[in-house]
């Protein structure tokens, strides 16, 4: 059994040193940021639907303030005029609205706070997003470079303006030295 999961541990290893090779870093980075992106789009669209939430939310409460406003005009004349049964009719009515108003102010109020909290996380999130490309721009231009600067440092121009070792030195002189004995003799 120790061999069997020693021999799968190896296989595991292979594949993911096989998969670190493919993966190009780049194209990773560039997949990265349009997720970011479509997140940010996304985030966006969810303020959007938000604030047109609260526009009709507004709509609604600013027929139901005229509604309570006609309702509290008829309830004051009905009163004036001694006419206590239209005075409870209008009362009924009236209380549904006023509990309506109040609901509605109380969404309106939320609705302004999960907008002022999405409008502050996305302008971070955005400024993070700018940051990153900045950075992720720079380390691809870095990236783009770097294949240039290697094979131009593994060049066989670059090997002719190093300096010798020892070791070639010596059996370049051995070299020599019996060629010149070959000449003389």
């Amino acid at each position: 059994m120790g061999i069997l999961t020693r021999i799968l541990r190896l296989f595991k290893a292979d594949m993911h040193g096989v998969m670190d090779q493919i993966e190009d870093p780049a194209l990773l980075l560039r997949q990265h940021l349009r997720e970011m992106e479509k997140a940010l789009d996304e985030k966006a669209l969810e303020l959007k639907r938000i604030r047109a939430q609260r526009e009709a939310l507004c709509r609604d409460h600013a027929r139901n303030v005229q509604t309570c406003d006609n309702l509290e005009k008829d309830l004051a004349v009905a009163i004036e005029k001694e006419k206590d049964e239209i005075a409870r009719i209008l009362i009924k009515k009236l209380k549904p609205h006023q509990a309506l108003k109040d609901e509605l102010s109380r969404r309106i109020q939320d609705l302004d706070h999960q907008t002022r909290e999405l409008s502050e996380c996305l302008e971070r999130r955005r400024g993070e997003f700018e940051h990153l490309q900045l950075r992720a721009s720079a380390f691809m231009q870095k990236t783009d470079a770097e294949p240039w600067t290697a094979s131009l440092k593994a060049s066989p121009i670059e090997s002719f303006f190093q300096e010798p070792c020892a070791e070639e030195v010596e059996l370049e002189l051995i070299k020599r030295k019996e060629a010149m004995k070959g000449e003389t003799a």
